[in-house]
């Protein structure tokens, strides 16, 4: 029986095909390591786990990433409060996931990259110039490099968002937000004092930091390519 399943964008179960016959990349969001993940956390990455066991099972030559998200709002603030650096407080709580993992008998990913990598950072500017180039990203007023959902009409159809009723003329800096009622996103959050020393800085962005929105895509083709399946 062959293997079927949901595909988010046709919105039908739907018989599952390689891009390359007997291999298989696999992505999945990791965790924002900016506190420990309980238990319902641990339903996504199970699942992911069992899917990839099932295709090892079936056969397919099986390439596995998942990110480890290390900047973002959060993780800022709670440093702060903690008086410690990023890395040094992420670092426990990537260690404790880690811990988690193996407690549930869940594989590690073949790749966990963090999105603060000197490479993962590098190819994040590299795609917000070509973005900025291509007319679907625009730096605003502060500095901060948005993402204009108008120019890609495709955008919102995994989650069937209407886009009509979404409020038009506001900007999403912040790191969480109802995307339902969200705009266009920043790819890049220029620096204020309050971000100290989290801080990248490249010709095309400026000083400042990527926002989440575009670090899955960046690794997706960084470490698997511009297809994956």
């Amino acid at each position: 029986m062959p293997l079927e399943l949901y595909n988010a964008r046709t919105h039908v179960v739907q018989e599952f095909t390689t891009i390359e016959p007997g291999k298989v990349k696999m992505y999945t969001c990791g965790p924002t390591i900016h506190d420990f993940a309980h238990i319902g956390n641990f339903r996504t990455f199970v699942f992911s786990d069992l899917l990839r066991r099932y295709l090892k099972f079936s056969g397919y030559e099986v390439t596995y990433v998942m990110n480890l998200t290390d900047v973002e709002d959060k993780i800022i603030k709670k440093s702060q409060e903690r008086g410690l650096d990023a890395l040094t407080f992420t670092k426990e709580y990537e260690d404790a996931f880690f811990d988690d993992l193996a407690t549930l008998n869940i594989d590690r990913a073949d790749h966990h990259p963090r999105a603060t990598d000197p490479d993962v950072m590098d190819k994040m500017a590299e795609m917000i110039g070509q973005m900025l180039e291509q007319g679907n990203a625009y730096k605003a007023d502060d500095g901060s490099i948005f993402f204009n959902i108008s120019s890609y009409p495709e955008y919102g159809q995994f989650a069937r968002l209407n886009m009509e009723e979404m409020r038009g003329g506001e900007r999403v800096a912040n790191d969480e937000y109802e995307k339902a009622n969200a705009a266009d996103f920043a790819l890049w959050k220029a620096w204020t004092p309050e971000d100290g020393s989290v801080f990248w800085e490249y010709p095309v962005t400026g000083k400042g930091r990527p926002g989440w929105h575009l670090e899955c895509s960046a690794l997706g083709i960084l470490y698997l390519g511009e297809q994956f399946d």
